[in-house]
Protein backbone atom coordinates (compact mmCIF):
# COMPACT_ATOMS: atom_id res chain seq x y z
CA UNK A 1 0.00 0.00 0.00
CA UNK A 2 1.24 3.48 -0.87
CA UNK A 3 2.33 5.85 1.89
CA UNK A 4 0.29 9.05 1.94
CA UNK A 5 2.01 11.89 0.10
CA UNK A 6 2.58 14.99 2.20
CA UNK A 7 4.83 18.03 2.39
CA UNK A 8 5.97 20.65 4.84
CA UNK A 9 7.09 24.14 3.86
CA UNK A 10 9.40 26.01 6.19
CA UNK A 11 11.69 29.01 6.05
CA UNK A 12 15.07 27.77 7.30
CA UNK A 13 17.82 30.26 8.08
CA UNK A 14 19.71 29.27 4.91
CA UNK A 15 16.85 28.84 2.42
CA UNK A 16 13.15 28.02 2.16
CA UNK A 17 12.59 24.24 2.28
CA UNK A 18 9.86 22.09 0.75
CA UNK A 19 10.16 18.75 2.56
CA UNK A 20 8.47 15.83 0.78
CA UNK A 21 7.16 12.79 2.68
CA UNK A 22 5.49 9.57 1.64
CA UNK A 23 4.94 8.33 -1.90
CA UNK A 24 4.57 10.98 -4.61
CA UNK A 25 2.93 8.95 -7.35
CA UNK A 26 0.00 9.35 -9.72
CA UNK A 27 -2.13 7.47 -7.17
CA UNK A 28 -1.28 9.72 -4.19
CA UNK A 29 -0.67 13.31 -5.31
CA UNK A 30 -4.10 14.58 -6.40
CA UNK A 31 -5.00 15.78 -2.90
CA UNK A 32 -1.81 17.88 -2.70
CA UNK A 33 -2.33 20.06 -5.74
CA UNK A 34 -4.50 22.74 -4.07
CA UNK A 35 -2.23 22.95 -1.01
CA UNK A 36 0.84 23.33 -3.22
CA UNK A 37 -0.86 26.11 -5.18
CA UNK A 38 -1.55 27.87 -1.86
CA UNK A 39 2.17 28.09 -1.04
CA UNK A 40 3.35 28.99 -4.56
CA UNK A 41 3.71 32.69 -3.73
CA UNK A 42 5.95 31.86 -0.75
CA UNK A 43 8.39 29.85 -2.85
CA UNK A 44 11.33 31.69 -4.35
CA UNK A 45 14.67 31.07 -6.04
CA UNK A 46 17.01 29.25 -3.68
CA UNK A 47 14.29 26.81 -2.63
CA UNK A 48 15.55 23.47 -1.35
CA UNK A 49 13.53 20.30 -1.90
CA UNK A 50 14.21 17.91 0.98
CA UNK A 51 13.81 14.28 -0.12
CA UNK A 52 15.08 12.63 3.08
CA UNK A 53 11.60 11.29 3.97
CA UNK A 54 10.38 10.75 0.41
CA UNK A 55 9.24 7.23 -0.39
CA UNK A 56 8.45 6.40 -4.00
CA UNK A 57 8.17 9.03 -6.72
CA UNK A 58 7.07 8.71 -10.33
CA UNK A 59 6.91 11.07 -13.30
CA UNK A 60 3.60 12.56 -12.10
CA UNK A 61 5.04 13.39 -8.67
CA UNK A 62 8.19 14.90 -10.15
CA UNK A 63 6.13 16.96 -12.60
CA UNK A 64 3.95 18.33 -9.77
CA UNK A 65 7.01 19.41 -7.75
CA UNK A 66 8.67 20.97 -10.80
CA UNK A 67 5.51 22.74 -11.97
CA UNK A 68 4.91 24.16 -8.50
CA UNK A 69 8.45 25.51 -8.41
CA UNK A 70 8.34 26.89 -11.97
CA UNK A 71 5.02 28.63 -11.25
CA UNK A 72 6.63 30.50 -8.36
CA UNK A 73 10.30 30.95 -9.16
CA UNK A 74 10.30 30.88 -12.95
CA UNK A 75 11.49 28.48 -15.61
CA UNK A 76 15.18 29.32 -15.19
CA UNK A 77 15.38 28.80 -11.42
CA UNK A 78 17.13 25.64 -10.27
CA UNK A 79 15.82 23.25 -7.65
CA UNK A 80 18.37 22.33 -5.00
CA UNK A 81 17.97 18.84 -3.53
CA UNK A 82 18.68 17.98 0.11
CA UNK A 83 19.02 14.32 0.98
CA UNK A 84 19.75 11.31 -1.20
CA UNK A 85 17.09 9.86 -3.46
CA UNK A 86 18.44 8.83 -6.86
CA UNK A 87 15.03 8.36 -8.48
CA UNK A 88 13.82 11.79 -7.33
CA UNK A 89 16.94 13.46 -8.67
CA UNK A 90 16.59 11.76 -12.05
CA UNK A 91 12.86 12.42 -12.41
CA UNK A 92 13.05 16.05 -11.24
CA UNK A 93 15.83 16.68 -13.76
CA UNK A 94 13.77 15.01 -16.51
CA UNK A 95 10.66 17.02 -15.57
CA UNK A 96 12.61 20.27 -15.76
CA UNK A 97 14.22 19.33 -19.06
CA UNK A 98 10.89 18.42 -20.65
CA UNK A 99 9.03 21.52 -19.44
CA UNK A 100 7.81 23.49 -22.42
CA UNK A 101 7.56 27.26 -22.26
CA UNK A 102 4.11 28.61 -23.14
CA UNK A 103 3.75 29.49 -26.80
CA UNK A 104 3.76 33.18 -27.56
CA UNK A 105 0.61 34.66 -29.03
CA UNK A 106 0.75 35.14 -32.78
CA UNK A 107 0.92 38.73 -33.97
CA UNK A 108 -1.77 40.04 -36.20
Amino acid sequence: MAATAAFEFRDDAEAPVLALRGDWTVDTIAALEADLRDITERLKPGLVVDVAELGRIDVAGAYLVDRTFRDSAGDEARIAIRGKHDTAMQLLAAARKSAVAPASKPHG
